[in-house]
């Protein structure tokens, strides 16, 4: 096989698993994501890491969840 044709089939085969895992994050209830988001918020809390990721993620999450609920 060729090196581009390796390349590219490496570059599809990853491409598809990041497609499927964005897939899969998507469908994932909001609810049960927040509560993952926030144990992780609170652990790194704990240990003294920085959470401005993880506070931006919950912030979004938890925006995400109001929007269902009030069907927007």
């Amino acid at each position: 096989m060729p090196p581009f044709d390796q390349l590219r089939a490496i570059l599809c085969a990853w491409y598809q698993w990041h497609r499927a895992r964005r897939i899969a994050a998507e469908t994932q209830p909001i609810r049960t994501r927040l509560m993952e988001v926030e144990v992780e918020l609170a652990a790194a809390r704990k240990l003294h890491r920085p959470v401005r990721d993880l506070e931006r993620q919950r912030r979004r999450l938890k925006n995400l969840q109001l929007k269902k609920e009030l069907g927007l």
